[in-house]
């Protein structure tokens, strides 16, 4: 399978953009923000977006035919990130678009939706991001504390993900310090952590 570097997806984009009738908004996500976004030396599959994008299937056909380039536009089934991450979502303007209107997550956001599914490319994505832009733990722990708990994921592995996160950015001894934080009693981890024991005591019971 062909992968893709930023040259090409900006030589896409503009393609698509040049076949579009109307002003089109489009979300982009996962390695391809990196890529385009945050200045990332990563190679591509895809694009993956945040949201349906039938609406661009016209101007993307065309835009196949126009540079002979056959990258997938993907609209990502699985995809979640912090409850208030459409608030910070930043314009890509790094090349010239009429109709068309990129829109990238924030980093800590990037960062906190590869985290989810957690698998090691998804970390060295994360590692990416920091290297070329730096994150920084309050605001990765904050995400995490405030905007997580509607994520549909078990808890158990949720936290597992982003301690393993931690670690590999800051270091063992952060993300144990990081453990006993997002522990603590009143977070939503704990909250769930007190309420599936409480159940199943009764269940013993």
């Amino acid at each position: 399978m062909h992968r893709y570097g930023r040259n090409e997806l900006n030589t896409f984009l503009q393609a698509i953009d040049q076949e579009l009738e109307e002003t089109v908004s489009l979300i982009i996500i996962g390695g391809s923000a990196i890529i385009l976004g945050y200045n990332g030396e990563l190679y591509t599959h895809d694009i993956d977006t945040y949201g349906q994008i039938s609406h661009l299937q016209k101007a993307y056909e065309a835009a196949k035919v126009q540079t002979q380039l056959d990258i997938p536009l993907c609209h990502s089934t699985v995809a979640d990130a912090p409850y208030h991450f459409e608030t910070r979502l930043q314009e890509y303007t790094h090349i010239p678009l009429k109709k068309l209107h990129i829109l990238i997550p924030e980093k800590h956001d990037l960062a906190m939706m590869k985290m989810i599914r957690g698998y090691q490319h998804d970390i060295q994505h994360i590692q990416e991001i920091a290297e070329r832009v730096g994150l920084e733990y309050h605001i990765l722990l904050s995400r995490f504390l405030e905007e997580m708990s509607h994520v549909v994921i078990d808890w158990n592995r949720l936290e597992d993900n982003f301690l393993y996160m931690i670690e590999e950015l800051f270091g063992e001894e952060k993300a144990e310090e990081t453990e006993k934080l997002i522990n603590t009693e009143g977070t939503w981890l704990a909250n769930c952590k007190h309420q599936f024991n409480a159940k199943s005591t009764r269940r013993k019971g």
